[in-house]
């Protein structure tokens, strides 16, 4: 359910801004680990699209998780899979630093807000 959640929030923003900016929606937006490289037209829809993706996933844990101790597994376990897809796409185990770091950042950032969130709707 979870990673239905996270891939549907992605489509969506991927859509939405491959429309506005005139790019042609592909499977390496999802799963190439150079998705985040500036120097390509995807580069900055890519960042855009992950970090508003976040607060769709957060949204989606209040909701299905409701228990702020259970955030972090949940998060964890979406974005050990989305590594192993990407892994899989790529076909390489190392990924570059900057899919690395991005998708650290954001799932460290959704465990935090989302475990907030949960709390705060538990009481």
């Amino acid at each position: 359910c979870y990673q239905l959640l996270y891939y549907c929030g992605l489509t969506f923003f991927f859509i939405l801004f491959d429309y506005c900016f005139g790019i042609r929606l592909h499977f390496g937006q999802y799963f190439h680990f150079t998705c985040f490289d500036l120097g390509h037209s995807y580069g900055l829809i890519a960042y855009c699209t992950y970090v508003l993706n976040m607060f769709v996933f957060i949204g989606g844990q209040v909701f299905i998780t409701v228990k702020a101790n259970k955030v972090f597994d949940f998060t964890f376990t979406v974005y050990f899979f989305h590594y192993a897809l990407s892994a899989l796409h790529s076909k390489s185990l190392v990924p570059h630093w900057s899919w690395l770091i991005t998708n650290g950042i954001i799932m460290f950032f959704t465990i935090i807000i989302g475990e907030r969130v949960c709390l705060r709707f538990e009481q």
